[in-house]
């Protein structure tokens, strides 16, 4: 988001001088929103004092999501007591948000975006692509998590100990065979205990093999990496590593918290971590680190996919609930992070405490940028490293991530085809959803993936598993998601 010196003098005279347009319009005044979403906010939390004195409104935070949440909203349906606004990841809904509204959950947001919205729908006419993923098959459902720059869809990827590497005459590996020379080295060398620590169902190295571990497009077809038989090859490597030590006794590993120590300990040398918090904690403890590229079979090769988020995601995306007692008040409540001051108050939060102008644009304070634990102090003041109803701006990422290692690592897992490979958000029908909720393909994929890593059940049972999990309905659910596949792409 680029702003000129100009506009940046004019919002920080309104920011100062006079409050947010909210407070204009009397209809607003004096309001309570009943607010489900699991921040622990109240009203003494810095970020939601400012967000009620911009916007006029009094925020009840109610934290009831996000395990059983279907449960939860059928009963709190049922009893009438649906909080007015629901902060949620919808995916995990059955039926996402469009079978939460089937269910009588949540409202269309149609005429309310409409009437009521001018700076959602200002933003989503200038940015089509976005508001083709907002937008879904038959209307609008949730105010919506937008990252506002491309850059802000990768920020998840592999790191390593650079001392380690310099002692050994190693480079940063990019290839499987210097990951596994490295990974060797590592345990031999420095009787590391977890070479590298990876969570379970992690991704990191599949991209090697051109899949993907989950559904995936490859030249405008749907794919589920799961049955691809170069997804046995993958497994197979898995396995050797965890026979030889590299992924540790304890695979898989709980990685944030419990990698850090292990990396002071000496017991770690790699791990999957994103670059803000994860690198920047792992410098604090006086450890260089690099972050390395996303693997690939052969030098030379681009590789097929990373991790990678499109710019509107379901995480942090806000409904308003059929039980809410003044939707013209949600609405223009939610409205307020997708214009150019509320976006500054979501991604930078209170001016003159966590956040100055400069001719550079917003820059985060001291108290922000010098603080023990820059993520748990940003949390009190703003939601830029989380999510919510707002356009997130790079710069709050380009200065969150301001060490050297954090940008290399960055750029270097943006070296991707992730984009062309990555689903989009999609819409099924209700009775597609009727049968995908029905299925247990899923599940039962990764608890195999697991099994086959730690050689609880052996490769010759491969054909078997493919067999099972056709009849857990993996085919059926392939022909569901090309066919979604295909009505977003018409839209």
């Amino acid at each position: 988001m680029k702003y000129r010196v100009k506009q940046i003098v004019i919002v920080c005279i309104v920011m100062i001088f006079c409050s947010a347009c909210f407070n204009r319009n009397e209809k607003l005044s004096k309001i309570t929103l009943k607010y489900a979403c699991n921040m622990n906010y109240n009203d003494e939390t810095p970020f939601v004092k400012e967000l009620e004195k911009k916007t006029g409104i009094n925020l009840e935070f109610v934290n009831i999501f996000y395990d059983n949440i279907d449960e939860k909203m059928q009963l709190l349906y049922l009893t009438d007591s649906l909080p007015d606004i629901i902060e949620n990841t919808w995916s995990q809904v059955d039926g996402g948000a469009v079978g939460a509204y089937r269910r009588g959950y949540i409202m269309r947001l149609d005429d309310l975006i409409e009437k009521y919205s001018p700076n959602l729908r200002e933003y989503l006419a200038a940015h089509p692509q976005v508001e083709k993923n907002v937008r879904l098959d038959d209307g609008y459902y949730v105010y919506p998590f937008i990252r506002g720059d491309e850059r802000l869809n990768v920020y998840n990827g592999l790191c390593i100990r650079t001392d380690w590497l310099q002692q050994s005459g190693l480079s940063v590996p990019e290839t499987l065979d210097e990951w596994h020379n490295v990974l060797q080295t590592f345990k031999r060398k420095y009787n590391c205990k977890t070479p590298i620590a990876l969570k379970a169902g992690s991704s990191d190295f599949v991209y090697a093999y051109g899949i993907i571990n989950n559904f995936y497009i490859n030249n405008g077809e749907v794919f589920y990496g799961y049955m691809q038989p170069e997804y046995k090859e993958y497994l197979q490597m898995m396995n050797q590593w965890y026979n030889e030590g590299l992924l540790g006794e304890n695979y898989p590993n709980e990685v944030y918290d419990v990698a850090y120590r292990m990396f002071e300990d000496e017991a770690c040398g790699a791990l999957a971590t994103t670059a803000g918090y994860g690198i920047g904690s792992i410098l604090k403890l006086g450890i260089n680190v690099e972050g390395a590229p996303v693997p690939v079979k052969n030098k030379g090769q681009r590789p097929f996919a990373g991790q990678y988020d499109s710019e509107m995601v379901n995480v942090g995306a806000v409904a308003i609930s059929s039980g809410c007692k003044n939707p013209e008040a949600a609405a223009r409540f939610l409205d307020y992070g997708y214009g150019e001051e509320g976006m500054l108050l979501y991604n930078f939060g209170v001016y003159g405490e966590s956040y100055i102008m400069s001719d550079e644009g917003p820059r985060y304070t001291d108290k922000i940028m010098k603080s023990r634990n820059i993520g748990d102090e940003m949390s009190k003041y703003l939601r830029g490293l989380t999510s919510g109803p707002f356009v997130q701006m790079w710069e709050y990422m380009d200065q969150y991530t301001s060490q050297p290692e954090q940008k290399r690592a960055l750029e270097r897992w943006m070296q991707t085809d992730a984009a062309e490979h990555t689903l989009p958000e999609l819409t099924f029908t209700q009775e597609e959803n009727e049968i995908l909720s029905m299925l247990s393909f899923n599940e039962y994929a990764k608890e195999m993936e697991l099994n086959f890593i730690l050689g609880i059940t052996d490769f010759s049972e491969f054909d078997n598993y493919l067999a099972e999990l056709s009849k857990r309905g993996a085919d059926k659910a392939l022909e569901i998601y090309r066919l979604a596949y295909k009505r977003y792409c018409s839209r």
